[in-house]
């Protein structure tokens, strides 16, 4: 499990626990004492800066399926609008 901080423009910062990571199959990024006020967008961003996958969602918590991703190291991105709320890495086994 990894929780991640960055600053959200206010004086908090948002953490995001991401579980498992390294994940196989399926990782969850939970957004903790956060309330979303609209749809937020998760982004996947290879180590070269290529995005890979964007997806929306609602509510706190965020279901990532590998699909056919393969094995390495990601960027991830959670944005409210044009706001990034959090960022962090996610290793792939």
């Amino acid at each position: 499990m990894v929780a991640t901080q960055d600053p959200v423009g206010r004086a908090q910062m948002l953490e995001v626990l991401v579980f498992p990571n390294p994940m196989e199959d399926e990782a969850v990024f939970a957004l903790q004492d956060y309330v979303p006020e609209k749809t937020l967008r998760f982004a996947l961003i290879d180590p070269l800066g290529k995005l890979l996958r964007e997806e929306g969602f609602s509510g706190n918590a965020y279901s990532f399926k590998r699909k056919n991703l393969q094995t390495g190291l990601y960027f991830w991105q959670i944005m409210e609008g044009r706001k990034t709320l959090a960022r962090g890495r996610l290793v792939v086994e």
